[in-house]
C-alpha cells in the first residue's frame, strides 16, 4: 500500500486497518484475496503493521469471513476498478490463453504468474477455483485441438 492509498484507512480501527492493508497488499500481488491469515508470512504481516503503526498481534482479531472482511474486499475492488468475472471477462481470458499464453508452453508456475498479471492488467476479479480450473482445461483442449 503506497502513500497515495493511505486515505482509505482513517475511519478504520487498528484491527481493521491491518486487515484492510493485508488484504490490499495480497490482492495487488496475487489478483485474489487470501482465504486465511496463514497465507501471510509473519515477516510480511510485521512489515505491514509497522507501516501503519499498529502491533501485529492484533491481527488475530480480524474477521476474514465476516462482514468487515467482506466490506473491505468490496472497497478494495471498487478502489482498484476491478470488475466481476463475467461472460466478457471469460471470453477475453479464453482468447488470451489460446492466442498468447499457451503458445509459450509455460510450466504451471509460470502460467499462474502470467494469469495473475493478466487479471491485474485487465482489472477482472479472479473466478473461483473450480470455474478457473474448468476454463483452463477448456482453453488447453481448444489450443491442442485447434478449436
Amino acid at each position: 500500500m503506497g502513500p497515495a492509498d493511505l486515505h482509505l484507512l482513517p475511519d478504520k480501527g487498528p484491527v481493521g486497518r491491518l486487515g484492510f492493508v493485508a488484504q490490499f497488499a495480497f490482492y495487488r500481488l496475487h489478483a485474489r484475496f487470501p482465504n486465511h491469515q496463514g497465507e501471510f508470512a509473519p515477516v510480511v504481516l510485521a512489515h505491514l503493521a509497522a507501516q501503519i503503526g499498529v502491533l501485529v498481534a492484533i491481527f488475530e482479531g480480524y474477521e476474514w469471513a465476516g462482514r468487515t472482511g467482506r466490506r473491505h474486499r468490496e472497497s478494495i475492488l471498487a478502489y482498484l476498478g476491478v470488475c466481476p468475472f463475467d461472460d466478457d471477462a471469460e471470453a477475453a481470458l479464453m482468447a488470451w490463453w489460446t492466442t498468447e499464453a499457451l503458445l509459450r508452453e509455460p510450466n504451471a508456475e509460470v502460467l499462474q504468474e502470467q494469469i495473475t498479471a493478466w487479471l491485474l492488467r485487465s482489472k477482472f476479479d479472479r473466478p473461483g477455483d473450480y470455474r478457473f480450473d474448468r476454463l483452463l482445461r477448456s482453453a488447453r483442449h481448444a489450443y491442442e485441438t485447434g478449436y
